[in-house]
């Protein structure tokens, strides 16, 4: 998402603006396969083989990160009909795929390592569940004190 917020601010925003809208977008991006996804995807992937999922989505994930160049090179100078740049639509339904086939990593990835530390210690290992849960909290609270702290004004990315 760094990235992609990145590639908005050097190739998409124009002098003067703000990023927020950008950035909102592509949140909203980022955020509606949670809601869309989040809840079955465990169910699916309890059912599937852990490793066959956890390569999968890694993979497809790198192809659609590493197709970011080429769709910038495709689409640079071109706009759709309302006026919106088409390489920033491309970029967010990249974000969304992306973000999908995480829904999908996530669980598969805790349930492996639960796995493996339970076949390692032969009981339930809740300290690396805690951890694992803990550092997925953490970005949004740090976020929303640095927030507070700068005040409530637009960061601007790059020079």
């Amino acid at each position: 998402m760094v990235l992609v917020i990145a590639i908005v601010s050097t190739q998409f925003q124009h002098e003067g603006e703000t990023i927020s809208g950008w950035v909102s977008a592509v949140m909203v991006a980022f955020t509606i396969p949670a809601i869309l996804f989040g809840s079955i995807a465990g169910v699916y992937v309890d059912r599937w083989k852990k490793k066959t999922v956890l390569v999968s989505s890694n993979i497809l994930r790198g192809v659609l990160v590493l197709s970011i160049p080429l769709l910038l090179w495709i689409t640079k100078n071109s706009v759709l009909p309302w006026g919106a740049p088409t390489g920033f639509w491309g970029l967010l339904c990249i974000t969304f795929l992306v973000s999908t086939f995480t829904q999908f990593f996530t669980p598969a990835e805790q349930s492996a390592i639960y796995e493996r530390q339970r076949k390692i210690s032969g009981e339930n290992p809740p300290f690396s569940q805690w951890v694992i849960n803990g550092v997925q909290e953490v970005p949004p609270i740090v976020d929303g004190k640095v927030s507070q702290i700068l005040g409530s004004g637009d960061v601007k990315l790059g020079t």
